[in-house]
């Protein structure tokens, strides 16, 4: 056991070198002084360079082996070095702490560390005890493994796996597992999943570190992890909490980038939203929701209109090696299907659906034993900087929530699927993405509330 996780730890240093290499080449770091302060997103930007890779060669009938991961980090890192060619002193030297953030970030890393380190003791024991973690992503990632990628004589029949067209960044991440420890071990190949949560931690801390304070940044990071959907969410390894925190880095970023135009925050926006789509179907809604909510900011700015534009483009240049290969295959969703929104007669009759899954999926983001008091963070720092005079982030997170419940809402509408089971069954997790991205929002929205109004 303690070999096979070495082996996957390595793994992931892997990853970690690669999202390194890449900050300086999308732009987050442009001095190694940059580097240095933004490095804590080079592991989830890590994760989702080389989870999209992995999932771009399974298409292409091509094997993510460690030869590949290692080629990738290596690359990663020569380019990084070469785009800063020993730039060190660009940049500010970022604002400096108080003792008061500096005692509250170190109680809160602590009290973190200590969550994340006892669910690891969980995390590397438990099985897959849920009928998607097998039967679907598991599956995937054995068959990645044995098919050297997405076989069509396995993902183009029916008796393949199960959801055939659910996108492969996460069974990509568990192909590398299970190649790092040379056997299907279905009980450390949780430790990969547990690895988010640090990741989103360290990516949050670097993309808002330097214009929060931390006195507000570090408690709200530890809501996040205490929240006991997260962690459990987690250990169920489905894949519905990589996307949030794929979702809710990129909105953070998006959110500075409303806030500040830094050009390297949309271009990791773009890079992250990219993940999330290759991650789960639903995906496509949340990114969507979130880019429409942008443009719904920016209003009538042609420029940087233009800016959200070529950012979708990226997102949606991600995706489209795996619509192609599922085009290709006739893959269709098995839980609904967005044409028989226009069966007029088929939605009258369902309709009544949609408040039932509404009703549920607020339930779920308020109640403090799923999400804990995240969505109540968020509510209260969008009312604080409301009344502030603050209201771009707050229009934000408005119309990125009410879209997000609204499509989700009819996918229950327009789902064959029976109601009761349905629901009970997805909202707690699918609800993840959007609690972690109002949190993730919470701590700009808190800090706007706090700055001067601007004469």
């Amino acid at each position: 056991m303690t070999q096979s996780i070495l082996l996957v730890l390595l793994a992931n240093v892997l990853l970690l070198a690669t999202g390194l290499g890449a900050l300086p080449l999308i732009g987050v770091a442009r001095s190694g002084r940059e580097l240095l302060r933004r490095s804590g997103l080079a592991y989830l930007v890590g994760l989702a360079v080389g989870g999209i890779v992995a999932a771009t060669l399974a298409v292409l009938q091509l094997s993510a082996s460690w030869l590949a991961f290692s080629l990738l980090a290596g690359a990663s890192v020569v380019g990084g070095a070469y785009r800063l060619r020993g730039r060190w002193s660009g940049g500010d030297r970022g604002p400096r702490c108080a003792r008061i953030d500096l005692g509250i970030a170190a109680a809160a890393s602590v009290a973190m560390l200590a969550l994340v380190v006892q669910a690891g003791r969980a995390f590397v024991v438990a099985p897959f005890y849920d009928w998607d973690a097998w039967a679907v992503w598991g599956a995937k990632g054995r068959d990645l493994v044995l098919f050297g990628g997405a076989d069509p004589a396995v993902w183009g029949h029916q008796w393949g796996v199960g959801h055939r067209e659910y996108p492969l960044l996460v069974p990509g991440l568990e192909a590398m597992v299970f190649r790092a420890v040379g056997s299907f071990d279905v009980q450390v190949v949780h430790l990969q999943f547990l690895l988010f949560a640090p990741a989103l931690v360290a990516a949050l801390v670097a993309l808002l570190g330097d214009i929060v304070p931390w006195r507000i940044l570090f408690p709200i990071l530890l809501a996040l992890v205490a929240a006991p959907g997260f962690l459990l969410e987690l250990m169920r390894a489905y894949a519905d909490v990589p996307l949030a925190c794929f979702l809710a880095a990129g909105t953070a970023a998006a959110g500075r980038w409303l806030l500040r135009g830094e050009r390297w925050c949309l271009v990791t926006t773009a890079l992250l939203y990219g993940a999330a789509l290759v991650t789960k179907n639903e995906g496509t809604l949340f990114v969507a929701a979130a880019y429409i909510a942008v443009a719904f900011c920016v209003g009538r700015d042609r420029k940087r209109l233009g800016q959200v534009g070529v950012a979708i483009l990226g997102s949606v240049a991600i995706l489209l090696p795996w619509r192609i290969y599922a085009s290709i295959l006739h893959l269709q969703n098995e839980d609904y299907k967005l044409g028989d929104s226009f069966r007029l007669g088929y939605v009258a009759s369902r309709v009544g659906r949609g408040p039932i899954a509404l009703h549920d999926m607020v339930d779920k983001v308020v109640l403090p034993s799923q999400w804990g008091l995240l969505a109540t963070v968020a509510l209260l720092a969008a009312g604080a900087a409301l009344l502030a005079r603050r209201r771009m982030l707050p229009a934000f997170a408005a119309a990125f929530a009410l879209l997000s419940l609204a499509g989700l809402s009819w996918i229950y509408v327009i789902s064959p699927l029976g109601i009761g089971d349905y629901v009970n069954s997805t909202t707690a997790r699918v609800t993840g993405s959007l609690v972690l991205s109002l949190a993730a929002l919470a701590p700009l929205m808190a800090t706007e509330a706090r700055r001067p109004e601007e004469s």
